[in-house]
């Protein structure tokens, strides 16, 4: 049995998503995300961890075989040189290593960390000048109290003593996430999950900057941050995404905060939020025409599903359901664009039958839809909100004169679900609910369903996805 994901409106997503493949088997779970990061040619490498660590790479027209990467770990990271070298960065037990593949064959793994203590969450980034850098967590034992964020660079004779970048306020509890990342002025951010917060220190000159927020509105004694992630903008910006959870309300939200020099702004974006699920595990990406691009996965009591939005500079888009039929279920995902204009996420998912690490796409210069604009006054306008939703959704409707008025909800095989409106109705604003319940108050399954609104000769339709049952 396969279960599709929810009920919404056609409109209601602003891209789609092809159909999910999976490129990782295996019988036991991969352990936390992929990577993935498309090289000079454009081909779209994956990196992921199951009993061992894992490479594949897409050339536009098929995967190429499973190679496995020299040394096993865990939290694989991505970066490409200025050669088209493929560099893979990786924590084991109590160190960070890393290897390379220069289109033959992987190099032997090397040590990154310094020989004592524990070392973990690396990244990995390849400057504009071809200089190689990476950020982890260092500290004398694991899960202490005095872990700081370090970055090292990697020189003709191996990589240089790390610099500690997190200073005393970049204190960290629990030794876990880093990103780095460089702009287009020649400096760099790296950043880490410090007890304040997301905390940042930025490069110039060769130098290291004191610790600062990134997670600029949040409140240190009510809030958590995590998994930051950074990605450049067509005019050298950087911009960092994180998952916020209030410590005393159920309120989550995926953020994005954005670089100007050495300073970060006062308010960061909200993509999406929410008090009755969880938001968790995003990253960032930008696009051939400069729209900021985000994947998140999504989680309450019943299950898991990934979903993308994108930024034009002015409004977020409606949220696309990544993680598609036949995938039942979807975690951890990341996210690169290719030279074709796609934009390409990998991430964990299971069927009922399958699991282990699938990709897919979809292409940002067709599958785009115009985000949402006002409409005029004397428009039939509709809209469903919340949409996904778990338990009750809104149907907006708003007629400029009277008429006979048909709405109803089918199934995404065309079979009738439910009349919400089927009579002459007066012009005005009016609202209805859906409970996820069909003519016989049967509650029905989590997944795609279609609004269908008839106003006279008008005919529209809106997806909306229902995530309340399986």
């Amino acid at each position: 049995m396969v279960v599709a994901i929810g009920l919404i409106p056609l409109s209601s997503f602003a891209v789609t998503w092809s159909q999910p493949v999976l490129i990782g088997d295996s019988l036991i779970s991969p352990y936390g995300p992929p990577d993935i990061e498309a090289d000079k040619d454009g081909d779209i490498w994956v990196t992921w961890t199951s009993e061992n660590l894992y490479a594949r790479y897409y050339n536009g027209n098929s995967w190429s075989e499973t190679m496995s990467v020299p040394g096993g770990g865990i939290e694989p990271q991505i970066a490409v040189d200025s050669s088209n070298n493929i560099w893979v960065i990786w924590s084991t037990a109590y160190r960070v290593h890393c290897s390379h593949y220069d289109g033959v064959e992987w190099s032997p793994r090397e040590q990154v960390c310094p020989d004592t203590g524990w070392s973990n969450s690396p990244s990995i980034i390849v400057t504009p000048s071809g200089e190689i850098w990476a950020a982890y967590m260092h500290g004398p034992m694991p899960y202490g109290s005095v872990f700081r964020a370090v970055v090292s660079h990697r020189e003709e004779d191996g990589w240089s003593s790390p610099t500690i970048v997190s200073g005393v306020e970049g204190l960290v509890l629990i030794p876990y996430n880093t990103a780095i990342c460089s702009d287009g002025e020649g400096g760099m951010w790296a950043a880490w999950m410090g007890i304040y917060g997301i905390m940042g220190s930025y490069y110039d000159d060769g130098e290291w900057g004191e610790p600062v927020l990134i997670s600029t509105d949040i409140d240190i004694s009510e809030d958590d941050c995590w998994h930051i992630k950074f990605t450049t903008d067509l005019d050298g910006r950087i911009w960092g995404c994180y998952d916020h959870a209030s410590i005393h309300t159920p309120l989550s939200r995926i953020c994005v905060n954005r670089a100007e020099g050495d300073r970060w702004m006062d308010n960061p974006l909200t993509v999406c939020s929410s008090d009755s699920v969880r938001y968790g595990w995003p990253d960032i990406s930008v696009d051939d025409s400069g729209k900021i691009w985000v994947v998140y996965d999504y989680h309450d009591t019943l299950d898991y599903f990934v979903f993308s939005s994108y930024f034009d500079g002015d409004n977020w888009s409606s949220p696309a359901l990544v993680s598609i039929e036949p995938v039942i279920r979807g975690v951890c995902p990341v996210i690169t664009k290719d030279n074709s204009g796609n934009i390409w996420s990998a991430w964990r998912g299971w069927t009922e039958t399958e699991e282990g690490i699938y990709a897919n796409y979809c292409n940002t210069l067709v599958g785009v839809e115009e985000l949402h604009k006002p409409e005029k006054e004397s428009d039939i306008k509709f809209w469903v909100s919340p949409n996904p939703f778990t338990i009750e959704t809104s149907i907006n409707l708003r007629l400029a004169s009277d008429s006979f008025v048909s709405l109803k909800i089918y199934d995404i095989a065309g079979r009738l679900v439910s009349t919400v409106i089927n009579c002459h109705t007066n012009a005005g604003h009016h609202i209805r609910y859906w409970n996820g319940r069909d003519r016989k108050g049967i509650r029905v399954r989590s997944g795609v369903y279609l609004c269908k609104l008839q106003v006279g000769e008008k005919a529209f339709t809106r997806k909306v996805t229902f995530l309340g049952s399986f």
